[in-house]
């Protein structure tokens, strides 16, 4: 009977090793699997952006980042290195942020971290936050996190609503970047804080007088949430998109040379050198390039949507 029960308790044993021994190859065998992948995955990548094919690239190495257990370090060189695609190659300061913020996070590298803490900054300008800047350039210079946090410091009241700092400095940073510069210091954000206060409080005296039901009103709102998304569109989907070189900006001056000219206070023109009208040739490029792309995509969309113009109902007869 003895003889019988270590019997069976040696083959549990043996069963267990088996199973044990299947789990351990299983796994050798899935992180070397990984590692292929992830091998393969940093190859497409660099392969994409040496086509400049920069946004399949970041979405290569962001799926790295949620495939692969890097170390601290590891993890911290390639958002950093997403960040400076977003910056230098997708021309999306703000797309770049949540990135280079993560090099924070995970850095143990004080060199990186520095580097990190520039185009942080950087980010921020590009993206006309320049009070975010401000902000993040003093929380790296070590001032308590309190003096610089902005989330939940309510700045005023208005009856049941608050406003804070985190909404004013929004406010102020959607002005163009000129303006913004006015409204740095406490006195000119505290003369701010109060025309937000006097526009909610206006706005509460027009909504007891009923114009907040207003066909005029809704129309601007929709207007105005059409040209943001817009916008977006293009930042994000158009402007990325377009390359142009030094070699493209050149032939534009020469084929356009008449649009590139002075004229003195007598009257008499004369032509601008290719180094003096190099930033217009440019800007001018750029523009004719949107342009082109966005008629590209608006004739794909009526082909794919079935859009039917009936000209002829013009004249309403």
């Amino acid at each position: 009977m003895r003889e019988s029960r270590n019997t069976l308790i040696l083959a549990v044993i043996i069963v267990i090793g088996f199973i044990t021994t299947d789990i351990m190859i299983y796994h050798s065998r899935r992180i070397t699997a990984q590692g292929e992948t992830i091998t393969a995955m940093r190859r497409l990548a660099a392969t994409l952006e040496s086509h400049g094919l920069w946004a399949q690239a970041v979405k290569e190495y962001s799926k790295m980042l949620d495939l692969a257990s890097f170390s601290a370090d590891e993890r911290a060189k390639i958002n950093y290195h997403i960040g400076e695609i977003y910056i230098d190659r997708l021309s999306d300061p703000e797309g770049a942020l949540p990135y280079l913020l993560s090099v924070k996070l995970y850095s143990t590298d004080s060199n990186l971290s520095a580097q990190a803490d520039k185009r942080i900054v950087e980010a921020f300008e590009k993206a006309g936050r320049s009070l975010d800047a401000a902000n993040f350039l003093a929380s790296a210079a070590s001032i308590e996190p309190s003096q610089t946090s902005t989330k939940e410091v309510i700045l005023a009241k208005v009856g049941s609503k608050t406003i804070t700092l985190r909404e004013l400095n929004d406010e102020i940073q959607q002005l163009p970047p000129q303006l913004q510069e006015q409204f740095k210091s406490n006195e000119k954000k505290l003369e701010y804080l109060h025309s937000m206060i006097a526009r909610k409080l206006l706005i509460v005296a027009a909504a007891r007088a009923g114009y907040d039901n207003n066909p005029e009103a809704d129309l601007a709102a929709q207007r105005a949430r059409e040209a943001v998304i817009l916008t977006k569109y293009q930042q994000k989907e158009i402007d990325p998109k377009i390359r142009i070189t030094e070699a493209d900006v050149r032939a534009y001056y020469e084929g356009h040379k008449d649009e590139f000219t002075t004229t003195d206070k007598n009257g008499k023109k004369s032509q601008l050198s290719y180094q003096e009208a190099k930033d217009r040739a440019r800007a001018m490029l750029e523009a004719q390039k949107r342009r082109e792309s966005l008629d590209e995509i608006i004739n794909k969309l009526q082909q794919s949507e079935g859009v039917e113009i009936y000209s002829d109902r013009l004249s309403n007869k």
